[in-house]
This record gives structure tokens, C-alpha cells and sequence, in this order.
């Protein structure tokens, strides 16, 4: 019995898990970067300006487009599944 319960639990955490990150494809790689952090963006939706109107350095773009990949994995993921936004 209670090892049923510790795969029963162990289940539900690996659901869980997994539908926080489908929950995270949601956001489309073009939009996450639109805040108010930014003011210009280029065709791909990565910063080029910051609050400020200065250029985002090369190294923030290079950490800003890492995160840019995996979210566009994330969508392209959400996209498919299931009351995704593949109908």
C-alpha cells in the first residue's frame, strides 16, 4: 500500500511538472520579449533598444536569444498538443 502511494505520487509530480511546462508554451517567442524593459525589437521579437533607447549589448542579446530558442521550442511544443493551439 505504501508503495502504491509513492507511485501514485510520483506520477501526479511528473504531470504536474509537465503541465507547467506546456503551460509555458503559451507564450509565443514573438511576444515575450514585448515589455516595457524594451523599446525596440527586431522581425524575430529580440531587443535591440533598451528602457532607455540604448543598444542591448552583445552579450545580453546572446543570453536574450538562448532564452528566445528554448521558448520557441516551448511553443512550437504547446502548439501541437491537444486544446493547444493546434485545433
Amino acid at each position: 500500500a505504501e508503495r502504491e502511494r509513492q507511485k501514485q505520487k510520483a506520477k501526479e509530480d511528473r504531470d504536474r511538472e509537465a503541465a507547467k511546462k506546456t503551460d509555458k508554451g503559451r507564450l509565443s517567442q514573438l511576444e515575450m520579449f514585448r515589455t516595457n524593459e524594451y523599446t525596440a525589437w527586431d522581425d524575430e521579437g529580440l531587443p535591440i533598444k533598451d528602457a532607455e533607447g540604448e543598444e542591448v549589448t552583445k552579450s545580453k542579446t546572446k543570453k536574450l536569444r538562448k532564452d528566445w530558442e528554448r521558448q520557441k521550442k516551448l511553443h512550437e511544443a504547446w502548439s501541437k498538443t491537444p486544446g493547444g493551439g493546434a485545433q
